[in-house]
Formats: structure tokens, C-alpha cells, sequence
């Protein structure tokens, strides 16, 4: 249902694995930092050195 709502309006639309770590990884360079505990909301990646 959202796949061919996105393309009526001219969205992109991305499907991921439900098993990838995507709050684990940098979003600027890809890197994978690990597991986190919950009190961490935001981290800086050590290669880019951005949140």
C-alpha cells in the first residue's frame, strides 16, 4: 500500500530489512558502531565526527 501510494505522488520509496541495524549506523558514511543502550539517543560517528 505505501509502494504505490509513494508513486502516485512522485515518492521514492525503500524497503530495508527488518533485521538491519539502521539506527546503528552512520548515515553520512555507512558505518556500523554496534548495539547501544536505550538511554543513548544520539551519537557521533568517530570517522565523520558528525551526529
Amino acid at each position: 500500500m505505501l509502494e504505490y501510494k509513494a508513486a502516485r505522488r512522485g515518492r521514492t520509496f525503500a524497503k530495508t530489512n527488518q533485521f538491519l541495524p539502521t539506527s546503528q549506523t552512520c548515515s553520512t558514511c555507512g558505518r556500523i558502531d554496534g548495539p547501544k543502550p536505550l538511554s543513548v539517543r544520539s551519537w557521533t560517528c568517530p570517522l565523520r565526527g558528525r551526529p
